[in-house]
């Protein structure tokens, strides 16, 4: 709506001079190429990502491990120890097919309903709840809305890659439904509509993993588990078909900006990246001192953390996607069980050119922004 500056072009002032710009986005601090996917138009950035927002690293979604539980069963899961499964995953090889294998085999099922994954059961592969398909989906880095090598805004033209992800979920989570509907999962994979729920079920022991953010390591519940904790990247959804692994950072994370009715945005500019290059003591203390030692056990747990923070990398053009994968998860993305591949195409092309044209006009007012 016009509010904000534009951080790389200010343009000039009320007399036509150059407005003074003290931004270097080249500068290591900087988040430059997520700031990049915060924008229709490369010479248009109104979001600043880096260092100095910590709520970056904070809000990045990872999977917390139950070290104890792993290394107790790590013979029965295929590996040596925790150490094996973390020098799998930084290899580059961690997908959903591990994870569902993982979690049918640690699934201990002598709860009060047998044959179905409860909290009750002794052992459990994975808490999930009503952002996780939206996590999974991001993390996959399959979008129905992508830029291109310039970052033009695109929607894609078919379910080509869409539909193999979507069944690639959809084993995992086995008939999973809408959020407002208790869930089918899969073997060992047990589902809670609250984040937060989900999460806690963590920290009483009985699950393997548990869909969470990074900063959770602050929290007084996280550090005062009673078993020794981990943490992994969410995994690839084919781990041949997809090169990297894409850390999502939650949608409300806190990022920067400078309102256009700053008094002057050439000491906003100087101070914002003042403080970015100066934060590195601040990063240092908190990502290195803090959630790497202070909050974590083991020499593993910090390389998993390096790996998440090295593959933030979900820009703006995710969320956007998102208004349609995760409102639409059981019709267009097929995650329900009764959707079959062509029904998946047949909805998509059905909705393709209403979200192209709302893209287009979104589009339009962007461009007439200064």
């Amino acid at each position: 709506q016009g509010y904000l500056w534009n951080v790389k072009n200010p343009g000039t002032d009320a007399e036509g001079n150059p407005v003074k710009n003290y931004f270097d986005f080249t500068y290591d601090g900087w988040n430059y190429e997520f700031m990049k996917g915060c924008t229709f138009d490369q010479e248009k950035l109104y979001l600043l990502a880096g260092d100095y927002f910590i709520d970056m690293i904070r809000m990045a979604w990872v999977l917390y491990v139950n070290v104890d539980m792993f290394n107790e069963n790590a013979a029965a899961l295929g590996f040596g120890t925790i150490n094996d499964f973390y020098e799998y995953v930084e290899a580059g090889i961690w997908d959903y097919d591990d994870l569902g294998t993982i979690c049918s085999r640690i699934w201990l099922d002598d709860g009060k309903d047998r044959s179905v994954t409860d909290s009750g059961d002794s052992r459990i592969g994975l808490a999930i709840n009503h952002v996780s398909d939206w996590i999974f989906c991001a993390s996959s880095g399959v979008s129905t809305y992508y830029q291109d090598e310039k970052y033009k805004p695109c929607v894609i033209t078919d379910t080509e890659v869409m539909t193999p992800m979507g069944n690639a979920i959809r084993k995992l989570m086995q008939g999973s439904g809408s959020s407002n509907e208790k869930m089918t999962t899969g073997d060992g994979i047990y589902y809670e509509q609250q984040v937060l729920s989900s999460t806690n079920y963590f920290f009483d022991g009985n699950f393997l993993f548990a869909v969470s953010v990074l900063g959770e390591l602050e929290s007084t519940s996280m550090r005062g588990v009673n078993f020794t904790k981990g943490l992994v990247p969410v995994p690839k959804w084919n781990e041949q078909e997809q090169e990297d692994y894409h850390t999502m950072v939650h949608d409300q994370t806190e990022l920067g900006a400078i309102l256009n009715n700053a008094s002057s945005f050439g000491k906003a500019s100087a101070f914002m990246q003042a403080a970015n290059e100066e934060s590195e003591d601040v990063v240092h203390e908190y990502y290195e001192k803090g959630l790497k030692f202070k909050y974590s056990e083991d020499k593993g747990i910090r390389s998993m953390i390096d790996l998440v923070y090295n593959t933030i990398d979900s820009p703006f053009s995710m969320q956007l996607s998102g208004l349609i994968t995760v409102n639409a998860t059981s019709t267009l993305i097929g995650m329900n069980s009764a959707m079959t591949d062509n029904k998946v195409a047949s909805v998509f092309a059905s909705e393709k050119d209403a979200y192209k044209t709302a893209l287009d006009k979104t589009l339009e007012n962007f461009a007439r922004l200064e």
